[in-house]
């Protein structure tokens, strides 16, 4: 990794970690986040037990941030895109040498029908504005015998994983704040999550042409 892509990578983590969690150890998720690759290559057997194999398959990564998965997947064969709101996420993973990556949002993803084998969505239905507008545009982009896999954090634990903190299960925001300020920890990080259950999810989908597991 050049100096100029690894210091980009820094910054872009330390200003989530430290400025807008203030998380104590933000330096070690950092540090992590400079080989997340590593993460992504060990997710690789399960995701590909449930999903198939992904060589030969178009795959989006929706919410791609710095593009760890999307390096692990090209490597065993796939075609690659994703999508992140975040124009530095996108300039990172452009400096990863990942093509297929543009700025946008779940809501809107600017794909044909029925074009993706796969499409996977990891930690990003918690921070979308329209959770049900984003399922139906994952649901429209995928093929018809493609997969979907979702990964979100369930609000009924007793854990906040952004935060890293104890955490009361649907804690009223206004609440929630109070608490947040008491742990020396910003609340503008707040309004960006949407509580989402096993259950809120379940409802939801049930609207669209998918079958669970």
């Amino acid at each position: 990794m050049n100096q100029d892509l690894k210091k980009k990578i820094i910054n872009y983590y330390q200003n989530y970690y430290q400025k807008q969690l203030n998380l104590p150890n933000w330096q070690e998720w950092v540090g992590f986040r400079l080989n997340e690759e590593e993460t992504e290559r060990e997710k690789i057997p399960r995701l590909e037990k449930l999903l198939g194999k992904f060589s030969g398959k178009k795959i989006l990564d929706v919410g791609c941030g710095t593009g760890g998965f999307l390096i692990e997947a090209r490597k065993l064969g796939a075609e690659v895109f994703g999508i992140d709101p975040s124009k530095v996420a996108v300039e990172i993973c452009q400096a990863k040498s990942i093509e297929n990556v543009q700025v946008g949002v779940g809501e809107i993803l600017p794909y044909p029908y029925n074009f993706f084998n796969v499409v996977y969505c990891y930690t990003v239905l918690e921070h979308v504005k329209d959770v049900e507008k984003t399922l139906k545009e994952v649901v429209r982009v995928t093929k018809k015998r493609g997969k979907i896999y979702i990964h979100t954090p369930n609000y009924l634990s007793f854990y906040e994983g952004h935060y890293k903190i104890f955490w009361l299960p649907l804690l009223p925001k206004f609440l929630a704040k109070i608490y947040l300020r008491t742990r020396g920890r910003p609340t503008k990080f707040l309004d960006t999550i949407n509580y989402l259950t096993p259950a809120k999810l379940a409802k939801m989908t049930k609207k669209l042409p998918v079958k669970i597991k």
